[in-house]
């Protein structure tokens, strides 16, 4: 048998495509469609046979919906996949979906192909009115390769905090559930995603560093000899002796505390002189997923000491900047930034890590000193394909761990979503390179 060509693959996919969109078309879209001809059916009520009718019914409309169930999407479409790992990519494990779809979206991304972007508007979590705590949650919907997440179903979601401090965890580890809305009953309608997973609040206990919370140091609090795990510096990297001089740590103006801190041993560090204070992931032994985002966030205090002058944050080879000046309560800045605009790619290690690499505070003084508490090095948690964090929020009143009930919403959305990329998803939780309007190479049918 003759080798296919890539056209003539791409040519079969969009014929199987166009064949299961048709049926779902059919199923509920269409004017004359399953649905509205089942709900006619069964209204008619006359008759002493009649409700025989009904198992006919529910039977022949179990049917119908199994044509399009991510089992037998993923069925039509596999063979496919396999004719274009093994004809055209030549790589690839045909009897392993995960790797076909590994080497499809490296070939794509590689040549340039693409595919109709179902184009996601993504949402960004807000806080219900009736909120006790202050915490945020941060959403990250861009891959390593500056594409969106689009294997993610578009419903409105639920993240209800169900396990706080009174009724099962620690302080700051908040547990909250996240769930799409009630589904269909079947896939014929494909309304509510029905989706359900959780997201965990995270404190310093979780962080990726040692002494996170600055809670271990040697010398006392008013003149410390040494910040345990921390490499001091001057801004140019020279080292320097650490004293009272540079830094002090304060018991009163802290943040908050770690779950493992006793009350006495929560601390906030005051920088007093311009300096670095760093620390390589290879103190700590941390070892960074490639599969996986990460998130910087620090919480600092310029108002407590009057502070002026500029905070640099850098994680690797990523940084951000700001300046103090002015600033009021405690602010939690995040690295890299904007993350919340879901457009920072810049989350993954391929692009921020460098070799033994560091995370490190340089303080720039004016005048006055600043308060650092938390360092968060944070890795992304799986929400429905896209990842997310729950961390504290600026506050000029202090930070209040989450209660029950305490909820955040968002919705994904598509005017119109696309074929091919939805099916890829629906069968397969997979999502290839993808382009809005130009540059498409395996377009829908």
């Amino acid at each position: 048998m003759a080798t296919p060509t890539r056209a003539a693959i791409y040519s079969q996919i969009q014929a199987v495509v166009d064949l299961l969109e048709e049926w779902r078309k059919f199923g509920k879209v269409n004017a004359k469609n399953l649905i509205s001809m089942f709900n006619s059916i069964q209204t008619i009520s006359a008759g002493d046979y009649v409700p025989n009718i009904q198992s006919v019914l529910a039977a022949y409309r179990q049917n119908a919906a199994i044509n399009i169930s991510p089992t037998v999407v993923a069925a039509f479409l596999r063979p496919l996949l396999q004719t274009l790992c093994k004809s055209v990519i030549g790589r690839g494990d045909p009897n392993n979906d995960a790797s076909m779809h590994f080497e499809i979206y490296k070939y794509f991304r590689d040549n340039g192909q693409r595919v109709q972007s179902r184009n996601i508007t993504y949402g960004t979590p807000f806080a219900g009115s009736s909120n006790v705590g202050n915490n945020q949650i941060i959403r990250l919907a861009k891959d390593q390769y500056n594409f969106n997440i689009e294997n993610t179903f578009l419903d409105q979601k639920r993240i209800l905090c169900v396990s706080d401090y009174q009724t099962g965890t620690q302080r700051g580890n908040e547990i909250f559930t996240v769930q799409g809305q009630t589904p269909a009953i079947d896939d014929l309608e494909r309304s509510g995603s029905g989706f359900s997973g959780f997201l965990q609040a995270k404190t310093t206990d979780d962080s990726m560093l040692f002494n996170a919370s600055w809670t271990y140091f040697t010398g006392d609090a008013t003149n410390p000899t040494a910040i345990t795990n921390w490499t001091s510096t001057d801004l140019s990297g020279a080292a320097i002796t650490m004293s009272s001089s540079f830094a002090t740590l304060d018991s009163t103006n802290y943040f908050r505390s770690a779950p493992s801190d006793q009350a006495a041993t929560s601390y906030a560090i005051k920088l007093v002189a311009s300096q670095r204070l760093s620390q390589k992931l290879s103190v700590k032994g941390t070892k960074l997923r490639s599969d996986r985002p990460y998130l910087l966030a620090v919480a600092w205090n310029a108002a407590v000491y009057s502070g002026q002058g500029t905070l640099t944050f850098r994680m690797g080879n990523t940084n951000r900047t700001v300046t103090i000046t002015g600033a009021t309560g405690w602010n939690v800045t995040l690295i890299p930034t904007p993350v919340g605009s879901f457009a920072q790619q810049s989350c993954w290690p391929r692009l921020f890590e460098t070799d033994d690499m560091s995370i490190s505070i340089d303080f720039s003084r004016s005048s006055g000193s600043v308060l650092i508490d938390d360092i968060l090095l944070l890795e992304g948690q799986i929400t429905d394909g896209t990842f997310a964090w729950c961390i504290p929020n600026s506050t000029t009143t202090g930070w209040v761990p989450s209660k029950m009930n305490d909820v955040y919403t968002y919705a994904d959305l598509a005017a119109s979503d696309s074929k091919i990329q939805k099916y890829l998803w629906w069968g397969f939780g997979a999502y290839w390179p993808h382009s809005v309007s130009s540059s498409i190479t395996l377009s829908d049918p």
